[in-house]
């Protein structure tokens, strides 16, 4: 997957997400407040600005590209935690509904970038 296409696929993704409180009534909690949108938008930036990262470093290195990746995955990973302790702690409505929620956008995004760092893998590999 080229960076232009994991850039659409990303952004498509952030707006699936962050328009579904409208219309899936379980997760309806989440469309008052800002806690919802910037969770997924943030989520959206980190994984971008991670591909671009990752991208760099499969052509440098294999040991460049399992640092970056695992380096990703863990700013990901306290980007999320960061969003979930700041909810929990600001007492939001809907906390069971934001965590769950927001995992699951985590683990869309991440089976994403995976995809797409699996090719630029592929392609180090070819050379």
């Amino acid at each position: 997957m080229n960076s232009n296409t994991f850039v659409l696929v990303c952004v498509a993704l952030c707006v699936l997400f962050g328009t579904a409180p409208q219309f899936v009534p379980t997760i309806h909690v989440l469309s008052h407040g800002f806690w919802w949108p910037s969770g997924v938008v943030s989520m959206t930036v980190v994984t971008v600005w991670g591909h671009r990262w990752v991208r760099k470093a499969s052509s440098r290195s294999p040991m460049a590209f399992v640092t970056s990746v695992n380096g990703v995955t863990a700013m990901k990973l306290f980007t999320m935690l960061g969003w979930l302790t700041a909810s929990l702690v600001a007492d939001a409505d809907g906390k069971r509904v934001f965590v769950l929620s927001l995992f699951a956008v985590f683990v869309v995004f991440t089976i994403v970038f995976v995809a797409s760092a699996a090719s630029f893998s592929e392609k180090t590999d070819k050379k």
